[in-house]
């Protein structure tokens, strides 16, 4: 089953900070693999539980599933041997934790 892609604000500002080339590869990756894949990625634990993750080269795309629709909440720069370090954000109703 495939799912409608939503943008939160927050990700156009992420692509903004990287290469041109690598942001219109991270977008055409999301267009074509994660409305498919989507439901199959695992959910995740600790501070982002409930957020997913989907690998698009050296980049993370944090998103949500609501209903039908993928939300893409973050993209992160992720190097191999560090832990998943995504730009803060606060979920409605939760204060940050540190």
């Amino acid at each position: 089953m495939t799912c409608k892609i939503a943008f939160k604000k927050s990700v156009a500002r992420d692509l903004k900070k990287i290469d041109k080339t690598q942001a219109e590869k991270i977008l055409q990756k999301i267009e074509l693999e994660l409305p498919s894949k989507a439901k199959t990625i695992p959910v995740l634990t600790g501070q982002f539980a409930g957020l997913r993750k989907f690998r698009a080269g050296k980049y993370r795309v944090i998103f949500s599933i609501i209903g039908d629709t993928v939300l893409v909440l973050r993209n992160a720069v992720y190097s191999p041997g560090d832990r998943l370090k995504p730009v803060p954000f606060q979920r409605r109703g939760h204060a940050a934790q540190r």
